[in-house]
């Protein structure tokens, strides 16, 4: 750093004040999602799910039994995992800047989203606008 910024010492002095306050200990192999508030008389799981189904409603007008399946069948995967959480984030996140959801190429944020954009878990994230490629 003081080779990038020769003229500002300051900078590699508040970075060093910075690191001798920083305690962070991350235990590896585990995934640390944020919690995520959701109405009174839901869990994470559930709000999930029927935002999911009135999402793909909406998007599909009526779910085939193969979309209905294999929604049925990534929201088990969701909750196994406990990432509804994660996806609630990332839906709050899509509203937030206008609802303009990601492109299937976006690469944001680490390899667990983008398992969740390029497939694994493409109907829950198309019904609920967090991705428009339909596949």
């Amino acid at each position: 750093m003081q080779k990038c910024f020769p003229d500002h010492p300051e900078w590699l002095q508040a970075t060093l004040e910075i690191d001798e306050r920083c305690n962070l200990q991350l235990e590896l192999g585990k995934l640390i999602i944020p919690e995520f508030t959701v109405p009174e008389g839901e869990t994470p799981d559930s709000y999930l799910q029927k935002l999911s189904i009135e999402g793909a409603l909406k998007r599909y007008h009526l779910l085939t039994q193969e979309v209905r399946s294999r929604l049925t069948r990534e929201l088990e995967v969701i909750k196994k995992w406990s990432l509804a959480p994660y996806f609630l984030l990332v839906l709050d996140i899509v509203k937030k800047r206008g609802g303009a959801g990601f492109r299937g190429g976006a690469r944001v944020g680490g390899k667990l989203h983008r398992d969740v954009l390029s497939g694994h878990f493409l109907r829950v994230s198309v019904a609920l606008g967090c991705t428009s490629n339909d596949f």
